[in-house]
């Protein structure tokens, strides 16, 4: 099914967007193409790529002939994920054709190479003669066409390309037995007359005298640059990342086999895999994930020596290939890679995340080495380094997400400060364990730590916030529980975090926990939350004495607050002052 077109395919067919997104391609076929379609799609997925040509119907109901380019894309485990297609309106030039079959035969044969161009040459390969239709495709006039030279029409490799095919053919003459009548088809890079390239393809055969001795070339060339551009830039999708640009998995391991040859030895391989990408993109949403992998895309491009080959294998590992390269100069790469790193995460804004990557790395020295295994050492590599800066990763990227919440709302570090100060005081009132008063202490700091993922206007709003943002900004206390849950560090408060907005009388979110069944930490922190947010200049509310919070607070015990808890913080407060 349609999951993207763009606007020419739109005007082409004659629908709008909303009318083809989501729809399956056979829809807009004729019933006789559709059949086909899908006998032919099966056959389509397993070669990875297809020309056709066939009919599509317009929205008014009218046959369009179109030439079909489709590519299969994969996904990063090699599975199918998608289709590539360029489609190319080529309703004109089929009825062209067919005007051309039902002509005369004498008239035909004319007309068939109007735009194609016949051509000869001797030997040596002097074009002895050439069609006018060498001015539409290259032009030049006749005369300017032949006396160009060979070198001057034809790129360096297609001369290369040209002259190994003629030496095969040649080769081919000392069978008595072979066709004398046969051709070969070969794509040639051609020059312009302005020096602009266009593709070619040329329908080459030899030339013969009466004895069938080869006396020169003959053939038909046909200009086919926009089916290479199309096949170019399906190939393109095939072998790169979507998201990064970099190589793909498939076409790394293409180059694993190629330079894994003894001329390439010795031959490192590096893995790197980005830390806590998981907890980035549960938190602040996918395309803050995306976001840290293009970046550090980036910053792995920029490492590369010429000849070295880095790939996106992974959702958050990359592999560079380093042909030539022992293992301590494959070190000295990741020495470098890191001290970039350092250097990204100074640069960067406050509001993004820290990078964080983890690496391994093994070279196959000889040829009896297996790569494979040289490969499979570094993974294990990686993942001992993963598993041993895990915990220390992981606390290091919830900083960074406080560090980003704090940036992008009105909290502030005295805010927490506050709250610490107070939690730790009214529970060493309630008589509760320094474990439980540690917890609050760390509830404190992070409560708030799902915010991050809360659009900043929405945080930074001074007004009151629509129904719509608010169902955002409620979404935050599961947000939280998610982050806090991926470190072991912070999940014992995960719970309490989940909680901290729920109510006594069982209105508050997420889950409408009512009395007991909220935990007591977060019935706590609710109450000295909201002294704090009262008492405190704000810019979504009117700042209040002491006094008229208070007040506040005993009017909403039993509703909002649990109202023991209530009762204890309002006397500690009041013998405080």
């Amino acid at each position: 099914r349609f999951t993207a077109v763009n606007q020419q395919w739109l005007d082409t067919f004659g629908y709008s967007r909303g009318e083809v997104i989501g729809k399956w391609f056979g829809d807009f076929l004729s019933p006789i193409n559709r059949e086909v379609f899908n006998q032919n799609f099966p056959i389509f997925k397993a070669q990875g790529y297809k020309h056709a040509e066939f009919e599509v119907l317009h929205k008014n109901g009218n046959p369009l002939f179109i030439a079909f380019e489709g590519k299969i894309a994969y996904d990063l485990d090699g599975k199918f994920k998608q289709t590539h297609c360029i489609l190319k309106d080529i309703t004109k030039q089929k009825a062209a054709e067919n005007s051309l079959r039902l002509s005369e035969e004498k008239y035909r044969k004319i007309t068939e190479n109007i735009s194609d161009v016949v051509w000869t040459t001797d030997m040596n390969f002097k074009t002895t003669f050439v069609s006018p239709s060498i001015e539409l495709l290259t032009g030049e006039s006749v005369d300017a066409h032949l006396k160009r030279s060979l070198e001057d029409k034809f790129s360096p490799e297609s001369l290369i390309k040209l002259h190994t095919l003629i030496a095969e053919e040649f080769e081919k003459e000392k069978d008595p037995e072979i066709d004398k009548n046969r051709t070969r088809i070969i794509e040639l890079e051609h020059y312009r007359e302005d020096q602009t390239t266009i593709w070619l393809s040329m329908n080459v055969s030899f030339l013969r005298d009466e004895n069938g001795t080869p006396i020169g070339l003959q053939g038909i060339s046909r200009d086919i640059t926009e089916r290479k551009l199309m096949q170019d830039e399906l190939q393109y999708l095939n072998e790169h990342d979507d998201l990064t640009g970099l190589y793909n998995r498939r076409y790394f391991e293409k180059e694993m086999n190629r330079l894994d040859v003894e001329n390439q030895l010795p031959l490192s391989i590096i893995i790197i895999d980005i830390n806590g990408l998981k907890l980035i993109n549960d938190s602040l949403g996918r395309a803050e994930g995306d976001k840290m992998i293009v970046e550090t895309a980036k910053l792995l491009n920029s490492c590369l020596r010429k000849g070295d080959v880095l790939a996106r294998t992974g959702g958050d590992e990359f592999n560079i290939l380093l042909p030539k390269t022992n293992l301590d100069t494959a070190r000295e790469r990741l020495t470098a890679i890191q001290d970039s790193c350092g250097q990204y995460n100074l640069n960067k804004s406050n509001t993004s995340c820290n990078t964080s990557l983890s690496f391994g790395a093994h070279t196959k020295e000889t040829v009896s080495d297996d790569f494979q295994l040289s490969y499979k050492k570094a993974e294990d590599y990686m993942r001992q380094r993963k598993l041993l800066v895990g915990k220390s990763s992981r606390s290091a990227v919830i900083s960074s997400i406080k560090a980003t919440m704090l940036e992008k709302s009105f909290e502030t570090q005295e805010h927490e400060d506050r709250l610490s100060v107070l939690t730790k005081k009214i529970g060493s009132i309630m008589n509760l364990s320094q474990i439980e008063i540690n917890s609050l202490e760390l509830l404190s700091s992070l409560h708030d730590i799902g915010k991050v993922a809360i659009a900043e206007r929405i945080l930074k709003k001074p007004g009151k916030l629509n129904e719509d943002e608010w169902i955002e900004m409620r979404k935050h206390p599961e947000i939280g529980y998610r982050i806090a849950m991926s470190s072991s560090e912070t999940a014992p408060i995960a719970e309490y975090i989940l909680s901290h907005h729920e109510r006594w009388d069982g209105s508050g979110y997420p889950r409408k926990l009512k009395g007991t069944d909220i935990p007591l930490l977060s019935r706590i922190l609710a109450i000295v939350d909201a002294y704090d947010a009262m008492t405190e200049n704000r810019v979504y509310n009117e700042t209040r004495t002491p006094e008229e919070a208070f007040e506040e607070i005993k009017k909403c015990a039993g509703t909002q607050f649990d109202p023991e808890i209530a009762e204890i913080f309002v006397q500690m407060m009041k013998t405080k002052e």
